[in-house]
């Protein structure tokens, strides 16, 4: 009995800690991922010291107000999405207006962006940070299906 339990509580503590390193894993590539982005994009739109001191902290905040919305839309779209076969006309309607009410408060949010953001840098590298965004993206997808292929490669040359 006694063994039963040892064995339990060490294989709970095994799971928690297997866990915990999972999640600092995926921390420490969080900050990669970002450290990567920040480089990117400031070299990008050649941000000098003073420019890139003041834009990051309005940038950032900008990414994590979108990536509320972001949220707060994929939520909106799954409960949705659950209930797409039994929704009145009327239901529907609602769906549609906040939906319409959503991407309002995206526009809002990025006119508020670059109100701000204008302070900090010329508005010839705000209209660039679009495409600046845009190729940093593309090249991580890039990157990602190359290191797909390789390995999908590697798989198929085994015995």
């Amino acid at each position: 009995m006694k063994m039963k339990i040892l064995f339990l509580g060490m294989l709970m503590l095994i799971c928690t800690i297997t866990h915990a390193q999972d999640r600092r894993h995926d921390d420490r590539n969080s900050d990669r991922l970002k450290s990567q982005k920040i480089a990117f994009i400031t070299s990008n739109l050649d941000l000098s010291v003073e420019e890139a001191e003041k834009f990051w902290p309005i940038y950032n905040k900008y990414q994590d107000k979108q990536d509320a919305l972001r949220k707060e839309s994929r939520d909106y779209i799954s409960n949705a999405k659950a209930s797409d076969e039994t929704i009145t006309e009327d239901e529907a309607k609602g769906i549609v207006m906040k939906g319409l009410d959503m991407e309002e408060k995206e526009l809002e949010l990025k006119r508020a962006f670059v109100d701000e953001v204008s302070g900090a840098i010329s508005m010839k590298k705000i209209a660039k940070l679009k495409m600046v965004e845009r190729e940093y993206k593309r090249s991580m997808i890039d990157k990602i299906k190359k290191r797909y292929n390789r390995s999908k490669g590697d798989r198929s040359r085994r015995p």
